[in-house]
């Protein structure tokens, strides 16, 4: 039996994870750096100071990138990796780590319900949804945490 591997559309490798994260750190900066800027064209034209604000706001700005970019990256499930009755979840975070930095923690499938274009499982103590349209072998994917998840009713027969 082997390890079967299932990835998220635009996850197909680190590159392509570097990528999608340079995408959302880069477009939450500039949404958050807007009403830095704001603040800091009233002031001007005010007559105010600009450099405590302006470095203020940008410290601000970066600290929240920085926490909500780390908050997307643990939250991002990229890949389900499936032996057997056992799935392990990958997230972004553990897709961009070092290779011997990353730890699997296998589970079981609890529940697996919908059909069509989206679906649930319960894996673990985590309730994940799966969508057609960003998911590769989305079927195949249904159809093997299903499987993994009659295993496990058998196993505990």
């Amino acid at each position: 039996m082997e390890v079967v591997r299932f990835r998220r559309v635009g996850y197909e490798s680190a590159g392509a994870a570097r990528e999608s994260l340079a995408a959302f750190s880069s477009r939450l900066l500039a949404l958050l750096c807007l009403p830095v800027a704001l603040v800091l064209l009233v002031r001007m034209l005010l007559g105010l100071s600009l450099l405590y604000p302006g470095l203020i706001g940008l410290a601000i700005v970066t600290l929240v990138t920085a926490f909500a970019t780390y908050q997307y990256l643990r939250g991002t499930t990229v890949a389900v990796l499936i032996y057997g009755d056992a799935v392990a979840l990958e997230t972004a975070l553990t897709l961009v780590r070092r290779p011997r930095e990353k730890e699997r923690h296998w589970f079981h499938v609890l529940d697996v319900k919908g059909s069509g274009e989206r679906f649930t499982a319960v894996i673990g103590l985590d309730t994940l949804t799966f969508d057609r349209s960003t998911w590769h072998a989305f079927d195949s994917l249904r159809g093997t945490l299903e499987n993994a998840r009659a295993m496990n009713n058998r196993s505990d027969d």
